[in-house]
């Protein structure tokens, strides 16, 4: 997933580049979006070392399992995607750091996804 995401950083800047732009135009966008993205690219990694289990409780509670095994409460961000079979979760953790964490499932074959789907309407 990072070498997508660092492929898909790297077109999108060279499609900026060589826009028909004006070049003081082609700049800023330029380097916003590659700051943008390899912020988002850094959150990536950070959830993928930090959260090796999400749990969803009943009332909309989040939890996330670390390294170390114990789980410790998290709260759902703004900008958290739920699709049919794919979803994009940003996690806030009591410490500050904001996960992102990409999940799939399919609803005819797990109960936690159609789970995670009814939760994800009540929250």
């Amino acid at each position: 997933m990072l070498a997508t995401g660092l492929l898909i950083v790297l077109l999108g800047a060279l499609a900026i580049a060589l826009a028909t732009a004006p070049a003081w135009a082609r700049l800023p966008a330029f380097l916003g979006w590659v700051a943008f993205s390899c912020r988002e690219l850094v959150a990536l990694r950070r959830g993928w070392r930090r959260c090796h289990g999400i749990r969803f409780l009943a009332d909309g509670e989040v939890e996330i399992r670390n390294r170390d095994g114990p789980w410790e409460r998290a709260r759902l961000a703004d900008g958290s995607v739920l699709l049919r079979r794919f979803g994009w979760l940003r996690l806030d953790t009591e410490v500050g750091t904001v996960i992102h964490e990409p999940v799939r499932g399919s609803c005819r074959r797990g109960c936690d996804w159609r789970r995670l789907h009814v939760i994800w309407r009540h929250v």
